[in-house]
């Protein structure tokens, strides 16, 4: 039983609170003086129904579900760890009472519209996954969607890369920054042309708890709106840091690999007072960390 809770009087539960998203959010929640509480796989393993089932029986009403946990592409992309994600969402499914949460909030990932996009992408573009990471994230979705599982408020987030202190150097923009701390050479594939558009991770928890005071039923890509090629972000980064980078150019890898470019017209509208960061400024954020 939490002591505090936010004005509105429910709890936030997070699933995966452990993690590099996960641990900020749980303390940027706190921080607003929100009752949050966080689980893990050592706490409660999601593949285990026995074990989801003494977590989710307690739920107080109106509860808040933050959905982070996953075997990520970057430790596991195969078969087996599509089957335990899609294992993780149901044994959710069979835990929670229905009527008990307010809201649920999914981490899904940008990964699903496939390597080549058409761009820009809206939330009306097409999904067209092609790793079992992405299979397992859209699936994921739909199950969430169906009535008779969970029947709340359900907020969809396709997240692109996510950066900022804490990801212990696992994102593009925390790898960029420490080769070049280190001066090691940046492999730049086909002159760095290809198109991103990062995301700093207190962006993404200022969102997360906007959707956590004001529940949104839908989809919604989660950008900046500004898309910057692999070599502008090296060029930023090394701007911010005062870096002389070294770059090692290299023939583009096989298969194709498209530009990420969005249309964040319903992500705006949906948070109209929310100011992402630019890169830079992420960076700068990044930075005092070392």
């Amino acid at each position: 039983m939490c002591e505090r809770k936010g004005s509105k009087g429910f709890e936030v539960l997070i699933l995966g609170a452990s993690g590099f998203i996960g641990s900020r959010l749980e303390a940027h929640l706190a921080g607003r003086g929100l009752c949050v509480k966080g689980t893990s796989s050592k706490s409660c393993n999601l593949l285990e129904l026995d074990q989801v089932r003494k977590v989710f029986q307690h739920l107080e009403m109106g509860t808040r579900l933050v959905f982070l946990s996953t075997i990520n592409k970057d430790v596991e992309n195969s078969y087996r760890a599509l089957l335990c994600n899609l294992e993780m969402v149901k044994n959710l499914g069979q835990s929670v009472p229905r009527d008990t949460l307010g809201g649920i909030i999914f981490m899904s990932s940008v990964d699903v519209y496939g390597p080549a996009p058409q761009v820009p992408i809206t939330e009306k573009t097409m999904p067209v996954p092609t790793s079992f990471y992405a299979i397992s994230k859209l699936t994921s979705e739909y199950l969430l969607k169906i009535p008779e599982v969970l029947d709340c408020p359900l907020t969809v987030l396709r997240l692109p890369g996510v950066y900022g202190q804490g990801d212990q150097g696992r994102s593009i923009v925390g790898k960029l920054i420490n080769l070049m701390i280190t001066k090691s050479h940046i492999p730049l594939f086909g002159g760095g042309k290809v198109l991103r558009d990062y995301v700093e991770v207190e962006d993404v928890c200022s969102i997360v708890e906007s959707l956590i005071n004001d529940p949104y039923d839908g989809l919604l890509n989660v950008a900046t709106g500004t898309s910057l090629s692999i070599l502008e972000i090296i060029e930023t980064i090394a701007k911010e840091g005062n870096f002389s980078p070294k770059c090692e150019r290299l023939p583009e890898q096989d298969g194709s690999v498209g530009d990420l470019v969005f249309d964040v017209s319903a992500f705006r509208s949906t948070f109209p007072k929310l100011k992402m960061k630019s890169l830079g400024e992420g960076v700068r954020l990044y930075l005092r960390s070392f």
